[in-house]
């Protein structure tokens, strides 16, 4: 019998929390996902343009850019369009109309692991059924 090797999906991570980044990447690695953890949006789309990215977790309120702008940027270029974007905030009121720059879904801080998790392996499942 022929193992298949499967490679690891990668998540990139962006909130300007060095806490909750820390927390994300323990929990995400021991659900067998590669982390990119940064704590500034700066040069998010070069590092996407340059390192395969499966999922982007992106907090909306970030220091000096929303998170709403920079999934618009991405979105909007067909080198950074291929993958689900979830968009995280403390403020409820982020999720109205989320899917307007392109996220594919919303999560609240502080949010329920077992859900956060849930709504990752759901949207990687999906990423990759529209990739076949």
């Amino acid at each position: 019998m022929d193992a298949q090797f499967v490679p690891k999906r990668t998540v990139l991570l962006v909130d300007d929390s060095k806490e909750l980044l820390d927390v994300l990447e323990i929990i995400l690695r021991r659900y067998g996902y590669n982390v990119i953890a940064k704590d500034s949006p700066a040069n998010v789309p070069d590092l996407v343009r340059q390192v395969k990215i499966d999922l982007l977790l992106l907090d909306v309120r970030l220091k000096n850019v929303s998170g709403r702008f920079i999934c618009k940027e991405l979105k909007a270029n067909p080198h950074t369009s291929y993958f689900p974007i979830i968009l995280m905030s403390s403020s409820p009121n982020y999720a109205v109309n989320y899917e307007e720059c392109g996220a594919v879904d919303f999560i609240e801080k502080p949010f329920d692991l077992v859900e956060l998790v849930a709504k990752i392996n759901k949207h990687m499942r999906a990423s990759l059924i529209n990739r076949v």
